[in-house]
């Protein structure tokens, strides 16, 4: 017995979907060329680079860009930390922090001390982490805090 929809018509198979492209180049499986092409839109040699900021008047760009290179060649990460005192890189937050905190902390003005991160108690780490919060009614603070 076949089935007819409503126009008395045989149904076909359904055919199984297509597959998905690869999307990880990680299984050994190469890209189509369609999505190897956008894949190219997105690079830039370094040498391309060097290049057009070296035609530029202003050789800042071509120094900072030389200056990021360098940076990311011995660090092996493009991010970094800067200290507004001596300009020195770090690439975590834990080590500027500590540079700024043993060579400058009694040297900065007290609007820059404010926004160094205060350390926390285990106390206060465990409360935060393991205790349930419920949302504030702000109504009701704006009372309290007016009382």
């Amino acid at each position: 017995m076949r089935i007819r929809n409503s126009q008395n018509h045989p149904q076909r198979p359904l055919s199984p979907p297509p597959s998905p492209p690869p999307s990880n180049p990680s299984f050994n499986q190469p890209l189509p060329p369609q999505h190897v092409m956008k894949k190219d839109l997105l690079r830039i040699r370094i040498s391309d680079l060097k290049a057009y900021f070296g035609l530029l008047k202003d050789g800042l760009a071509s120094e900072v860009l030389l200056e990021a290179l360098a940076f990311a060649e011995v660090n092996k990460t493009w991010k970094f930390w800067v200290c507004c005192r001596c300009s020195e890189k770090f690439v975590d937050s834990e080590s500027h922090m500590q540079n700024v905190v043993q060579e400058y902390m009694g040297n900065l003005i007290p609007k820059m001390q404010s926004i160094l991160p205060q350390s926390v108690d285990n106390e206060w780490i465990e409360m935060l982490l393991n205790c349930s919060w419920d949302p504030l009614d702000i109504s009701a603070v704006v009372k309290m805090i007016g009382n």
